[in-house]
């Protein structure tokens, strides 16, 4: 139940809500400063307009120190372990389509001057109508002021982290795209990258510049595309706006 929360009119306002991410407070840094950086987030997050970027309902601040987000409820719940838990698996064609939404939606926040910092499969929500939804935005600028949170989610973030990024304070356009190579590979096996390796494993993999294996169903040109993704160079990576075009055409290459 919602108490005396921060919440804005939204066009559908008897849609159900019930998912909530609670921070935990750890820093010394004061409440109100960061509760004030959290309703500015809030404010930016509620202004975004696509439909394959989560929308946020509002925060509430009644909790002391867990001040908490309010989202829709998806059903499905994340895109990785929806196409894990699927019986038949879904075909490549359906997979690029999802690969391109979420291509468009990352476009849509680099374009908005945004770098989610955190994207994964974990993030990634999957509708009753078939359509991945990116989540958490924002988020990825409270590691060390805070505790996050996510009911039904499991990981740690790093597995996912360009070799730039390990250290770096502010998320980046660049490290979003390398961590959309390794979400090319979550939907095409249905798995974390790496499985079998701790996250530091994975860490230690990307600085040396090691990368997953091709998926068998996966096309030659995500493949190209994921590898471009995980340059040892960030100058190197491609801009979003390339890798929609180029899932553009691996899309009817392959319809």
């Amino acid at each position: 139940m919602v108490r005396s929360a921060l919440l804005w009119p939204t066009q559908d306002p008897l849609r159900f809500v019930s998912l909530i991410i609670s921070l935990a407070y750890t820093q010394h840094r004061t409440k109100t400063l960061i509760i004030e950086k959290l309703l500015l987030a809030c404010l930016k997050w509620r202004q975004l307009r696509h439909p394959n970027i989560l929308p946020l309902f509002g925060a509430d601040l009644s909790v002391k120190d867990t001040p908490t987000l309010v989202q829709p409820w998806i059903e499905r719940g994340n895109i990785r372990d929806y196409i894990y838990h699927c019986n038949p698996k879904p075909g490549p064609s359906q997979l690029l389509s999802w690969l391109l939404d979420i291509a468009q939606g990352m476009k849509y926040l680099h374009e908005m001057g945004i770098h989610h910092g955190d994207l994964r499969g974990n993030n990634i929500l999957l509708t009753d109508t078939n359509v991945p939804v990116i989540a958490d935005i924002f988020m990825s600028t409270f590691r060390g002021e805070w505790t996050i949170t996510f009911p039904r989610r499991k990981g740690t973030f790093e597995r996912w982290l360009a070799p730039e990024s390990i250290q770096a304070i502010e998320p980046s356009e660049k490290a979003d795209i390398f961590s959309f190579g390794f979400v090319c590979i979550e939907l095409f096996t249905g798995e974390i990258p790496f499985p079998a390796l701790s996250d530091q494993d994975v860490v230690e993999k990307s600085r040396r510049g090691e990368i997953p294996e091709k998926p068998d169903n996966m096309p030659e040109e995500v493949w190209f595309l994921a590898k471009d993704c995980w340059c040892s160079d960030p100058a190197q990576r491609p801009p979003m706006i390339d890798v929609v075009n180029r899932l553009c055409g691996a899309e009817r290459m392959n319809s």
